[in-house]
């Protein structure tokens, strides 16, 4: 992922009011190829509040940490990006699930936040919008033309949220469409779920 290598594939994704600092280096102990922190406002960072920027914070544990943010504005998502770039994190995680009906934004976005770091950025997107709207091609490809050094799909659309199962072939279509690294992203209950997956 960029300038950063992984030791192996299976990596750990963020998981909001779940991936704090314990658990992320409970699961570094165990291995994971990266942690992810929870996701953290960009407005919130850009207005300086207290308790998101403790949500950031990194703890030393032998695996690469990336901290992921969210936010629709290009702008402020940049700001965003520029007030994190002090603290100590390996590259930045773009969570675009809110925003799947927007391909173009997704890539200014990528823009916004590529051009105030200087670490490596990664998104996490999902299959869609609805049913209606699958649109996690258009947008991984619009985020890797803007910089995006790897591309996470949540096989769900926003609508479906959690349930029912993942749609293993919206992955495929990603991974057949762009060059950067993909990962499968969803119903990892079990070590034998996350090697299906690979």
């Amino acid at each position: 992922i960029g300038n950063i290598i992984l030791p192996h594939r299976a990596v750990f994704g963020p998981m909001a009011g779940f991936t704090d600092a314990p658990c992320r280096r409970l699961m570094a102990q165990h291995g994971a190829g990266f942690t992810v922190s929870e996701m953290v406002s960009s407005r919130a960072l850009v207005y300086g509040d207290h308790k998101t920027v403790s949500l950031l914070k990194a703890e030393p544990n032998g695996a690469p940490y990336g901290v992921q943010i969210f936010g629709e504005v290009p702008e402020i998502m940049g700001e965003a990006t520029a007030a994190i770039e002090q603290y100590e994190f390996d590259f930045v995680d773009i969570n675009m699930g809110k925003l799947m009906l927007d391909p173009d934004r997704c890539g200014r976005i990528v823009e916004q936040v590529v051009a105030n770091t200087k670490r490596p950025v990664t998104v996490k997107m999902r299959k869609g919008w609805d049913a209606d709207h699958i649109t996690a091609v258009e947008c991984a490809k619009a985020c890797e033309q803007a910089g995006a050094a790897l591309i996470a799909v949540h096989a769900r659309t926003r609508e479906q949220m959690y349930t029912p199962g993942i749609d293993p072939e919206i992955i495929a279509r990603v991974k057949d469409a762009v060059r950067v690294p993909v990962l499968g992203n969803g119903d990892i209950h079990s070590a034998e779920d996350a090697v299906e997956m690979m």
